[in-house]
């Protein structure tokens, strides 16, 4: 007697956990897995290096009188997202002043001179 309700509990545990496992696996599949969304952020150093040298691109686009407000709004929060630690913001910004400063008259980028 006890051999056999031994064996009739282990079979009942049996298809209890047969039973329970497709149902727990079909609802693990469902769940969506998250998307990792990382973006490229420049290091401190490389930050501030870029801030400078789009710093000086707009001094010499003044000096060449040519002057865009755009430029200029875009280079402070530049410097307000470096301040803050938005790295990811600070080169967004310098990308759109580059951007502005190519459409000045006569713009040629220091770095690409000859010399």
């Amino acid at each position: 007697m006890k051999l056999s309700k031994i064996i009739t509990g282990a079979a009942l545990a049996a298809v209890l956990g047969a039973a329970a496992a497709p149902a727990f696996a079909g609802e693990m599949s469902t769940m969506p897995a998250k998307a990792i969304q990382a973006a490229v952020v420049p290091p401190l150093g490389q930050a501030q290096d870029q801030l400078a040298q789009v710093g000086r691109h707009l001094i010499e686009a003044e000096r060449r009188s040519f002057y865009n407000p755009d430029a200029d709004k875009n280079f402070r929060a530049a410097q307000t997202a470096l301040q803050n630690g938005r790295y990811d913001q600070l080169a967004a910004d310098l990308s759109h002043v580059q951007t502005q400063l190519k459409s000045a008259p006569y713009w040629d980028a220091p770095d690409r001179r000859p010399w």
